[in-house]
């Protein structure tokens, strides 16, 4: 993912990472792999229900999602979708390149707050 987020920084794109796992060695895992982005420890079982993912599914990691500029999953993977993760860097990008190619318009900005429809008197 380092080399993803080089490419892909400068042009919008946020990378985190989170160790789910019981007592995650994040700092000797930051230092070995250089990464440049923020890694921290998650809760598992939040992570499912944001993921919207089920207990009752085996449920492998690494968990992979990138969320548009208007918050929205719009990829998901986990360790079980092998076909993904064998693909390598080249399926990050396959999957991340339209939804970078999305520009931020007055349609991805943060919305004004909805307004009460006002009913018609008859």
């Amino acid at each position: 993912m380092s080399e993803i987020y080089k490419q892909y920084h400068p042009q919008g794109l946020e990378v985190a990472m989170a160790a789910i796992n019981a007592d995650p060695k994040v700092d000797d895992f930051v230092r070995r792999f250089n990464i440049p982005f923020p890694v921290g420890i998650g809760d598992g079982d939040k992570a499912l229900g944001f993921f919207e993912l089920s207990i009752t599914r085996r449920n492998l990691v690494p968990w992979f999602v990138i969320i548009d500029r208007k918050g929205m999953i719009r990829v998901q993977y986990t360790g079980i979708d092998a076909h993904f993760f064998e693909g390598g860097i080249d399926k990050v990008k396959q999957a991340l390149n339209p939804i970078m190619a999305e520009r931020a318009t007055p349609a991805t900005k943060k919305a004004a707050p909805a307004t009460k429809k006002v009913a018609s008197a008859k």
